[in-house]
């Protein structure tokens, strides 16, 4: 699915259920080998949900394989 239509797709749900939403992703570590690349991150996710439910903040890390074939494509999360 691209990225348009997932944003079509997912904003109306979003917008009814957060008040707000923020993701922050940091200290990127990126191993290149041939090609195959393994990619790490850290994320904090932060979430303002509407009505009575407080905010939660999750803390996440990330994990993605690519790998080169003509270009660099998403193999494994």
């Amino acid at each position: 699915m691209p990225i348009e239509s997932f944003v079509e797709y997912a904003l109306p749900s979003l917008k009814q259920r957060y008040y707000a939403t923020q993701h922050r992703v940091s200290n990127i570590r990126v191993e290149i080998k041939d090609d195959k690349a393994l990619v790490e991150s850290y994320v904090l996710a932060y979430h303002v949900e509407m009505g009575e439910t407080p905010s939660s903040c999750i803390p996440l890390t990330e994990i993605y394989r690519y790998v080169r074939f003509k270009r660099w494509a998403l193999e494994d999360k």
